[in-house]
């Protein structure tokens, strides 16, 4: 709600602009030496008539926002209606105006999506036509009518193509962000299972009667729990498949650390705990906990 009510009214702010702007090339053209002024009067009375309109609409906007698709073909009647008269009464001078139809045609496709944009390309061709059809001087120049038609449609055309491409690069985005948290959620919840396991496995090793060989082996694989514990899983790149590997390659030589010195000591227990007896009950208690 609040996107769309941004959008309408950033596009009533700049309706109010562009008049403005246009009202100053028309009072512009007017004094200019060897020019009449006179032909634009009507011409800049329409325009300040029209901007009083573009702020009760904008006032509207604000007053009552949400998607109202009539209150936005209106919007771009209202454009039109204006550039036309424009053209029509303001003869050759006023044909740089027509810049103000190519902003309302992408303005209302950009804001408002394809079907906004394509509505806004045919009320500017019918647009067009009429000022063709009361305008002499347009009537004597049906090649630059015709190049006016063909800008208007390639334009919004082109400008379709990359609204579609953009929505959906943006789709795709969203959905990959998605998969990557369940991705990274899941791989945090299976990496805290292993790691409470072995934790609870030397605590079990702990209470039992280690030497200083034994204990520093214990010691090593603590602080190496406590390290990946506390490490976010971000930070292992885990985001992608070459992140996974890279963690498993990691992973795996860290292991191989304590592979052959495990192996070792462990033998040693095993043959410890056969020649002196099971290993306390307290530990065997703690290792079913």
């Amino acid at each position: 709600m609040k996107v769309e009510k941004d959008s309408e009214l950033d596009q009533a702010t700049l309706r109010i602009i562009v008049a403005g702007c246009a009202l100053v090339w028309f009072g512009v053209i007017g004094f200019l030496p060897g020019q009449d002024v006179d032909p634009y009067v009507p011409v800049m009375i329409y325009i300040s008539l029209f901007m009083l309109g573009s702020i009760v609409l904008r006032m509207a906007i604000a007053r009552w926002p949400g998607h109202y698709p009539a209150r936005r073909i209106l919007g771009m009647v209202y454009d039109y209606t204006g550039t036309c008269y424009g053209l029509v009464v303001g003869g050759e001078g006023a044909l740089p105006i027509y810049a103000v139809m190519v902003w309302v045609n992408l303005g209302n496709g950009m804001r408002f999506g394809s079907r906004y944009l394509a509505i806004a390309t045919v009320l500017a061709l019918f647009a067009l036509f009429m000022v063709y059809l009361l305008t002499p001087y347009w009537q004597a120049q049906p090649y630059m009518v015709l190049m006016l038609m063909i800008t208007s449609t390639v334009i919004p055309v082109y400008a379709h193509i990359l609204l579609k491409r953009t929505r959906l690069a943006s789709e795709e985005a969203i959905a990959a962000n998605l998969e990557k948290s369940r991705f990274l959620a899941q791989a945090s919840h299976d990496l805290r299972q292993p790691i409470h396991s072995i934790g609870l496995f030397t605590a079990c090793l702990r209470e039992a009667s280690l030497g200083v060989d034994e204990r520093r082996l214990v010691d090593n694989i603590d602080r190496s729990l406590l390290n990946v514990s506390h490490c976010p899983v971000k930070q292992f790149g885990l985001g992608d498949h070459n992140g996974v590997r890279a963690f498993n390659v990691k992973l795996a030589s860290t292991a191989s650390e304590f592979e052959i010195p495990s192996r070792s000591k462990l033998a040693t227990r095993s043959m410890f705990s056969w020649s002196h007896g099971p290993i306390p009950a307290r530990s065997t208690a703690l290792t079913r906990r």
